[in-house]
């Protein structure tokens, strides 16, 4: 339940004619809280919350969270700096924004290495020439350590 639905039911049995300690048998809250909603409720004739102070934003406003989704979707490759640049908004902003507005994780891109037809021909060349290096010649006993009669127990 939201503090503002829990004072709305605070507010609403205040009206019914409810008295406080019915009210704060009824909801669970404490004393003083259901008080301080009712008195609120009848200075303000609302339960909203009052407003915040603090500074208000300026870089995360949503007609900037706009230009970096349309940017991103655009061109996604593009780097976090050279967007800032070109949107006038700091790197950290740009990061922020599609990073908790977009949820997006920025990454960068990869670069590996592949083998064209000439390449895998001379690989498996060498391959073969390594497995012929550590593989005996048919026939050979190597260096094994057993003979063919010591292995054979079926007798």
């Amino acid at each position: 339940m939201s503090r503002e639905s829990e004072r709305i039911t605070v507010v609403e049995l205040h009206k019914t004619g409810m008295r406080t300690a019915d009210i704060v048998r009824t909801t669970g809250f404490k004393q003083r809280t259901v008080y301080k909603i009712v008195r609120r409720y009848k200075e303000t004739g609302g339960t909203s919350d009052r407003p915040r102070s603090g500074r208000p934003t300026t870089a995360t406003t949503p007609e900037n969270i706009n230009k970096v989704r349309c940017r991103i979707r655009r061109n996604p490759e593009v780097s976090m700096n050279k967007m800032a640049t070109d949107l006038g908004i700091s790197r950290e902003r740009v990061q922020h924004i599609a990073r908790r507005k977009l949820g997006l994780r920025s990454y960068k891109v990869a670069r590996i290495h592949f083998l064209n037809d000439a390449m895998k021909a001379e690989r498996i060349d060498s391959n073969h020439d390594m497995v012929a290096m550590t593989v005996p010649p048919r026939g050979a006993a190597g260096n094994c350590l057993l003979s063919r009669a010591e292995l054979n127990t079926d007798n």
